[in-house]
């Protein structure tokens, strides 16, 4: 990848940061409050990324690649040092539910599953996606979310997406994923002379009536669904997690990403840009 040159990669991060402030702003939040922050996943990023090429973390070498003075890198790493994951359990497994032909009925939708007893079906299904963890862990996070529920003959997929209305923390971890994905997505787009190229599109009405948003909006929350789960049944077919057996070489990564945002006119004004 081509780098940028300081000036315009300093505008840039600019730019990306805007969406936060406003944030932090609508939260009342101080730039205080930010640098702080930004001071945290500093240090978590550089560690992961130092990790990388196989060496260990400490306060000098956090330091030098941050910028960060010593004494807030022994506060951050050495005191208060937070962990998380990429890898979702929940989301690869309604992944797996929707599209494995184990658990799908003729219709092509998520069937009722067993949970009960040695060997039930949620039971394949999770182990088919990870021995990590237990089938029963997995169902309970699913529960909490409100992702499954409780019908006769076992339990059933409600959302084919995993909610997170009622999660502000997994939301943003999952924003913040898919944050990660478009900046590195545009910056090969900036880079990449050959025709391998990011998708990277947007579609802008701003002037549709008031009435007609309702209408709009769930066609393309529809819409948007159907298209995922064709996305899903097909990459889960290129996906060695589920076909261990290939000889091909793994690793890859494939991110799709979609939203949709409706805005209504604030008094007697209206909006130039959705």
């Amino acid at each position: 990848m081509q780098y940028l040159d300081r000036d315009m990669a300093l505008k840039c991060a600019r730019m990306a940061l805007g969406p936060i402030v406003r944030f932090g702003l609508r939260h009342s939040l101080r730039v205080q409050d930010l640098i702080e922050q930004v001071k945290v996943a500093s240090i978590e990023i550089a560690t992961a990324e130092i990790a990388k090429i196989n060496e260990e973390a400490n306060v000098c070498r956090l330091s030098a690649v941050t910028g960060l003075h010593r004494r807030d890198v022994r506060r951050i790493y050495l005191r208060n040092e937070t962990k998380s994951s990429a890898y979702d359990p929940c989301t690869r497994v309604i992944g797996a539910w929707q599209s494995d032909p184990r658990f799908v009925g003729k219709s092509g939708r998520p069937r009722v599953l067993t949970c009960e007893g040695a060997g039930n079906e949620f039971q394949i299904l999770m182990e088919s996606v990870s021995t990590d963890l237990t089938a029963g862990t997995v169902l309970f996070e699913l529960e909490r979310l409100g992702a499954v529920e409780r019908v006769e003959g076992g339990i059933k997929l409600v959302y084919r997406s995993l909610t997170v209305r009622r999660d502000p923390e997994r939301a943003f971890e999952m924003l913040a994923d898919d944050m990660d994905d478009m900046l590195c997505a545009v910056e090969e787009n900036i880079s990449n002379e050959t025709a391998d190229r990011n998708l990277h599109a947007k579609t802008v009405y701003d002037n549709i009536a008031i009435e007609d948003l309702p209408k709009a909006q769930s066609w393309l929350v529809r819409e948007g669904a159907k298209f995922h789960q064709r996305a899903r049944l097909f990459l889960s077919k290129l996906d060695l997690d589920l076909a261990p057996a290939s000889r091909k070489t793994p690793g890859g990564k494939i991110a799709v990403g979609t939203f949709t945002r409706t805005l209504r006119p604030q008094a007697s004004k209206r909006n130039s840009r959705a």
